[in-house]
């Protein structure tokens, strides 16, 4: 059986794939911010992990097993019903200008230290 973690999995895409991957025979630590909306999913299955980008680096100390997938559809919005989870207006200028090759670096960084195959 095949180890995944999915962040973002309960945005449109991260919770197709969720759902598809447990239906595949895989198990899935699905990485939310929103733990609502899993009830129809087998609970043996996976395990939700509320966790925002800051806590990405601790994961590692949540995630005791080897992963060999690690599916990376988690993103700040600064729209529609997240706006009120967005950030400050200073703030959000700052992530709009940053780097996103940066953000991406620290995903891989979390990837590599659960010694993961695939990102």
């Amino acid at each position: 059986m095949k180890i995944d973690v999915v962040t973002g999995a309960n945005g449109f895409i991260g919770f197709a794939v969720t759902k598809e991957l447990i239906e595949k025979g895989d198990f899935v630590y699905a990485i939310v911010t929103d733990e609502r909306g899993f009830d129809g999913l087998p609970s043996d299955r996976f395990v939700l992990i509320k966790a925002f980008f800051d806590d990405y680096p601790s994961l590692v100390d949540k995630i005791k097993s080897k992963v060999d997938v690690f599916y990376h559809f988690a993103w700040q919005g600064f729209g529609g019903r997240f706006q009120r989870l967005s950030p400050p207006d200073d703030q959000r200028r700052k992530l709009r200008s940053g780097n996103p090759i940066g953000q991406v670096s620290l995903r891989q960084e979390v990837c590599l230290s659960f010694y993961c195959e695939c990102f």
